[in-house]
């Protein structure tokens, strides 16, 4: 069974104009020491790739990586995606270049594990497990989006080869821009299929209303994002994890097996 891991990165001590959760540390190398030991303890891949948007500061431990190492920087940083110009946010980005290297290589599971994320088992080999349990059932398994801002969570997600491509043209499939449509929101319309896709794909668009007077477009615009997240909590194509937290809170560090991110200095230490 290959696994191959993949992650994005980017480090700037500078301001954002966007919100930020969870310790400073988190997006800096003092972090990258917690990454790597999750990685290499519970996951043991055989590959990690890690997707460089240009980041000002570069990761400096990738002698850290007990596996082969793919760094692929990026001549041209996406930006976040609220405020980028491209097509794809960087994280995204991170994401199709990473997955496209898993299917290329012949991986059989692509394991994605954002650059904030912590991984922790308390018995050996049951991370890695669990995963492959959750697999067998399903090609695709994501954080579950119940109690956060979005459908799903991302942050530490699963794919397996039988899905990899069908998730890759779905994306590419969908013509709103992560500045107009949240990555989350893209994964779980990717994944569907047929009319439903159709559907949810015509309650992405904002094109027809952009002849409308404006505060006509707000009052559509709305009625849209409201029709899409109610089809899209009853209809998935996805499983989701029965363990961990990613952006939830309040994490229960007795578990014998989870994951978060956004960790604050408070939840660092005590993972420690």
């Amino acid at each position: 069974m290959k696994v191959v891991v993949g992650t994005g990165w980017y480090a700037d001590d500078g301001s954002r104009s966007y919100k930020t959760f969870g310790s400073k540390k988190i997006r800096t190398n003092s972090f990258r020491e917690l990454w790597w030991e999750g990685i290499n303890r519970f996951l043991s891949p055989d590959a990690v790739v890690i997707v460089d948007s240009a980041s000002p500061g570069k990761p400096n431990n990738l002698e850290s990586n007990n596996h082969p190492l793919q760094n692929i920087i990026l001549l041209t940083n996406p930006g976040h995606s609220t405020e980028t110009n491209f097509h794809y946010s960087g994280s995204t980005a991170s994401v199709i270049l990473s997955l496209e290297y898993a299917y290329l290589s012949g991986a059989d599971v692509f394991l994605y594990v954002e650059q904030d994320v912590v991984l922790w088992e308390r018995d050996k080999g049951e991370l890695r497990r669990r995963v492959m349990m959750a697999l067998g059932k399903c090609s695709f398994v994501f954080g579950f989006g119940q109690g956060t801002p979005q459908i799903l969570q991302q942050s530490f997600f699963a794919i397996h080869r039988r899905g990899m491509r069908q998730f890759l043209a779905g994306l590419h499939g969908i013509e709103a821009s992560a500045r107009n449509l949240s990555p989350e929101t893209k994964f779980h319309i990717a994944l569907t299929r047929g009319f439903v896709k159709s559907l949810l794909c015509l309650l992405s668009s904002e094109t027809r209303l952009k002849k409308l007077p404006v505060f006509v477009q707000r009052i559509f615009s709305r009625l849209q994002r409201r029709l899409r997240k109610t089809l899209m909590k009853w209809i998935r194509y996805y499983q989701v994890w029965d363990f961990g937290y990613g952006r939830l809170r309040p994490i229960n560090f007795d578990d014998d097996i989870f994951y978060f991110q956004h960790g604050s200095e408070e939840e660092l230490l005590q993972y420690r």
